[in-house]
């Protein structure tokens, strides 16, 4: 089921995982700090981008469902603690592998298929289904 996002609160949490913004500061001139993207949930234990491919998971007892990928602004070039525009980073270094279309794309929204559910930090990210494109991307 493909599901255009035009408000966020169908998606309101936005996952990304260390892992994926290690990767992405290998690339860098200058290593971006997690708070450059906004997540609301930052994964630990995954691989690079694993986020990607999860179409279901459980973070302690609230299933998230995957809605679709974080197409990424200029507000990551604008370094969060002082308000300033740091330059072409890291949205440059996205756009050379992590391109999607006319975007560039890190993280992914996700929204809990059920209300009043809770998280806590340190709670276990659990993976119930992976998203179909998993399969061809786990086999290169």
């Amino acid at each position: 089921m493909k599901r255009d996002v035009a408000f966020h609160d169908d998606s309101p949490l936005l996952v990304i995982s260390q892992a994926s913004l290690d990767e992405l500061n290998r690339h860098t001139p200058v290593a971006v700090p997690m708070n450059r993207f906004r997540p609301n949930l930052v994964i630990a234990d995954a691989q690079p981008f694993e986020e990607d491919l999860w179409q279901r998971v459980t973070i302690g007892d609230t299933v998230l469902r995957a809605v679709k990928p974080c197409e990424r602004c200029v507000i990551t070039t604008v370094d969060q603690a002082e308000g300033v525009f740091r330059g072409p980073e890291p949205l440059k270094t996205l756009a050379t592998f992590r391109r999607r279309g006319e975007s560039v794309a890190f993280g992914q929204y996700f929204r809990p298929e059920s209300k009043d559910t809770n998280l806590h930090r340190g709670d276990e990210v659990k993976v119930l289904e992976l998203k179909p494109e998993a399969a061809a991307y786990l086999r290169s």
